[in-house]
């Protein structure tokens, strides 16, 4: 004879439990987008050099007041930064809003953003896949402001999609 459940339903052996909750779903990137963003925000502040996302703030910053990134060769004035600005428009284009904000804030919203959203999208089934965010990868991506987590978030969320035009080389698989 099958056990059943409180409804007198049978069970079925190995039956998986139902997705979460929107309200633990928002809850829980909620958290994990203000600890990714905090994390962040202190690495850039105390990072010793250049971190990735620093590129497509100067850009940004340089791109909205009517100078074009490309042109400036290291070291250049606006421009301190050991390599030349290789990334696509977009990824200046998506750096704008955060532009104006100094770099440690920038890059905490932008990278805490890309968090939560990410961990909104792994959480739409099950909580199981949040392991992800103790993960070596995930934890550098945040501490050099990378935009993985970004793309991972715009994998799994057809609205982001367009998103993958940031960074092509990763997008385009």
């Amino acid at each position: 004879m099958s056990a059943s459940d409180a409804r007198g339903a049978p069970r079925v052996s190995g039956a998986s439990a139902p997705p979460p909750s929107r309200r633990a779903r928002l809850g829980v990137a909620l958290a994990i987008g203000l600890a990714s963003g905090a994390f962040t925000a202190f690495c850039l502040a105390t990072a010793p050099i250049p971190s990735d996302f620093e590129f497509w703030w100067r850009a940004a910053r340089l791109w909205t007041h009517g100078v074009n990134p490309y042109l400036l060769a290291p070291g250049a004035p606006g421009w301190p930064l050991p390599d030349r600005f290789f990334y696509p428009l977009p990824a200046v284009l998506v750096t704008v809003p955060f532009a104006t904000l100094p770099l440690a804030v920038a890059g905490g919203l932008m990278s805490g953003a890309a968090a939560g959203l990410l961990a909104w999208a792994l959480t739409a089934e099950q909580f199981g896949l949040l392991w992800l965010f103790a993960s070596p990868s995930f934890v550098m991506a945040l501490k050099v402001g990378q935009w993985s987590p970004l793309l991972c978030a715009a994998a799994l969320l057809p609205a982001l999609g367009w998103l993958a035009v940031v960074k092509p080389t990763i997008g385009a698989a």
